[in-house]
């Protein structure tokens, strides 16, 4: 057989006129390696997300029976301290109207710790609705967490500033008073260690609340700044 250059038969008792396509295209329906791992990671986290919607009712019978069973260890062990610790009598009341108390407490905590894991596991599944809610929440998390983290940095501490003022070691004072009472601390009603006379020179460490701390002999003591006067 032979074909036109429009693909039709030359052959004149064949009356079909469509063309023959000697060719088959092949479409490549595989994405590129980004979109297919965003696909796959999309499907994972949709497939988390199924799985809690599915097995809601079944992570909280668990979590049900977890807590009954700690309740009920804790129960017994309870109970055998207050057997052991008391008479039969005082131990059968307090197990029977003890053990009622404790059991409808222990019915609301559980009823409460139902809501809370059920709450959880619906916030849980939408945060796993798909790969973008999951992206989202974690960014989120990181923002607040970064923001909290820059709020609490420890500020720079400043050190107290100090009521006294600090005079050279080197100060020298000469007493101007005929007598001066030298004291052990500098306040006007502590004891009197000494004295000193008009002309005396002493040496000032420091300076507090109107009282000149000098050396008086071997050791220190306090005197009134008043009565005193800076030569260097």
């Amino acid at each position: 057989m032979e074909f036109d250059k429009y693909g039709r038969l030359r052959n004149p008792g064949i009356s079909s006129t469509e063309p023959v396509n000697t060719y088959t295209h092949i479409t490549n329906s595989r994405s590129s390696s980004t979109f297919f791992l965003w696909d796959w990671f999309n499907d994972l986290v949709i497939g988390i997300g199924n799985f809690i919607a599915d097995h809601t009712e079944a992570i909280i019978g668990i979590l049900t029976w977890i807590a009954i069973i700690i309740g009920g260890i804790s129960a017994v062990s309870l109970l055998i301290e207050v057997w052991s610790d008391n008479n039969f009598f005082v131990a059968a009341l307090i197990t029977i109207f003890g053990g009622g108390i404790l059991y409808y407490v222990f019915m609301i905590i559980l009823g409460i710790l139902y809501w809370i894991v059920s709450l959880a596991l619906v916030v849980l599944r939408y945060i796993f609705y798909n790969a973008f809610t999951l992206l989202f929440v974690v960014g989120l998390w990181i923002g607040i967490a970064w923001y909290n983290n820059r709020d609490s940095a420890p500020a720079v501490q400043q050190e107290p500033v100090r009521s006294s003022f600090v005079a050279p070691k080197t100060s020298r004072y000469r007493c101007t008073a005929t007598t001066l009472n030298v004291r052990r601390e500098p306040y006007t009603n502590s004891p009197v260690v000494g004295q000193l006379h008009r002309g005396d020179f002493v040496e000032v460490y420091d300076i507090y609340d109107g009282f000149a701390h000098i050396k008086y002999g071997d050791s220190k003591a306090w005197a009134s700044l008043n009565y005193l006067e800076r030569i260097y």
